[in-house]
């Protein structure tokens, strides 16, 4: 049978301990920053390792990634001063890296989020050679080829990457907006770098989300999360022009992405006057819809 992710780092934290390198379950455990009653849930299967545990653990000790996914019976790296960058594929049983030596890619698994079901990382995520998650940037250009690409390594590889101030310790994706149904809280051509979400159950009504989809590619939009009621998200714009930009249904069968905007970089700087004239217009709204029902 073969080793999952959670089976094959159990045996390289026993190496670890067995030599030292640590001197119990609870150091280790205070190196990583965990509790180590979830550490306890990890060695025991009941918590899947996610790509940012791996990144972290890499960084600090000399375990060979190709041994954590299986594809090398050597625990110790290598080259413990320089690790190759390495793109993680997520499957519901383990991680996949691609060769870092190259060749052939493994097959690809394309995660599809649903209301029930929680992923713990995007079917490809990039770290640098210190163990640090990459930021890959989806440009307008780029956005038809994610559709096909978003679970294709050497896709996500070619993407622009930037390391971003204050986002670690999760998984983040860059997005250039496109059109200006979302202003006057983004603009065309801003960029938006946003955190994985792991379920549909974890969306908020009301926040900003970017979403892949099926169907109607990557949208930008606020989301009333109406799975349990109806089993559909809505989808809202900022755009004061309802008859421009409608809201619509999102089935979650159509989802392959979730994020989460976190910072916003734009070159666009607002001015009061937009706000006031949205005000304006939403009070000028509210006396025509009171007119037309009679409401003095």
């Amino acid at each position: 049978m073969e080793n999952t992710v959670n089976q094959t780092f159990n045996l390289a934290l026993n190496y670890l301990l067995e030599r030292k390198i640590v001197s119990n379950k609870k150091e280790f455990a205070i190196s990583m920053d965990l509790k180590p009653s979830y550490l306890s849930e990890i060695l025991n299967n009941r918590i899947k390792i996610s790509g940012d545990f791996l990144q972290i653990f890499f960084s600090k000790y000399q375990i060979s990634p190709a041994f954590i996914f299986g594809l090398d019976s050597e625990i110790v790296a290598n080259t413990p001063t320089s690790t190759p960058d390495i793109a993680y594929k997520n499957s519901s049983e383990k991680i996949i890296p691609q060769n870092p030596q190259g060749g052939k890619l493994h097959p690809k698994l394309h995660p599809t989020l649903h209301p029930t079901q929680k992923n713990a990382i995007p079917a490809v995520v990039t770290i640098d050679g210190s163990g640090n998650n990459n930021i890959a940037l989806v440009g307008v250009k780029t956005r038809a080829g994610y559709l096909n690409g978003y679970a294709d390594t050497e896709f996500i590889q070619n993407l622009p990457v930037y390391a971003v101030p204050g986002l670690s310790n999760a998984t983040f994706r860059a997005f250039e907006v496109e059109g200006n149904s979302m202003f006057p809280t983004l603009n065309n051509k801003d960029i938006v770098f946003a955190q994985w979400v792991e379920g549909l159950t974890d969306i908020k009504d009301n926040h900003l989300y970017i979403i892949v989809t099926k169907n109607d590619g990557i949208v930008v939009k606020r989301l009333l999360n109406r799975i349990n009621e109806y089993g559909y998200l809505i989808a809202k714009s900022d755009a004061h022009r309802l008859n421009e930009y409608p809201n619509f249904n999102i089935l979650p069968q159509d989802i392959l992405e979730v994020w989460h905007p976190k910072q916003l970089l734009s070159t666009h700087f607002k001015s009061p006057v937009e706000y006031q004239q949205r005000l304006n217009n939403l009070e000028a709204d509210v006396q025509e819809l009171k007119r037309l029902i009679g409401i003095k």
